[in-house]
C-alpha cells in the first residue's frame, strides 16, 4: 500500500533517479560515457522464462549508460513484471517493468513496492 510515509521515504531517491533517467534518455544516441553513480541489478532468472527475450534488447541498452550486473538478489515474484534493483550509492529501490499483455491491468502489488513503474503494453 502506498502511504505518505512511503512517498516521503522515496521522494529524494525518485528525484535523483529521475535525473539519471532524463540524462539516459537525452543521451542514448550520443555515445556519452557513464558519468554518474547509478547501478542496476538485473535478474538472471524470470518468473516467465520467455520474458528474457523481451529484455534481451532493453538490458544491453541500459548497460551502455549505467553500470549493470546480473544477480540472483532481485526476486521475480510478480506475474508479468520484471523487477530491477537500482542503487545510487547510498539509496536503493526497485524498478518494475510490466510487460503484461493486458494494457488495462496494473500490478498493484508490484507498483506498491516500486519507486518507478514502466507499463510496456498501454493504450
Amino acid at each position: 500500500m502506498i502511504t505518505n510515509s512511503n512517498v516521503n521515504k522515496y521522494f529524494d531517491f525518485i528525484q535523483e533517479l529521475y535525473c539519471h533517467a532524463s540524462y539516459i534518455i537525452n543521451t542514448l544516441n550520443t555515445g556519452t560515457k557513464r558519468n554518474f553513480n547509478l547501478q542496476l541489478e538485473l535478474p538472471n532468472k524470470f518468473s516467465w522464462p520467455p520474458a528474457k527475450k523481451w529484455f534481451s534488447t532493453i538490458f544491453p541498452a541500459l548497460a551502455q549508460k549505467v553500470v549493470v550486473k546480473n544477480t540472483k538478489n532481485v526476486p521475480q515474484i510478480y506475474n508479468g513484471v520484471v523487477m530491477l534493483k537500482a542503487n545510487t550509492g547510498n539509496k536503493t529501490g526497485l524498478i518494475a517493468f510490466d510487460y503484461s499483455d493486458y494494457p488495462e491491468k496494473i500490478n498493484a502489488e508490484a507498483l506498491s513496492h516500486s519507486i518507478l513503474y514502466f507499463k510496456m503494453q498501454y493504450q
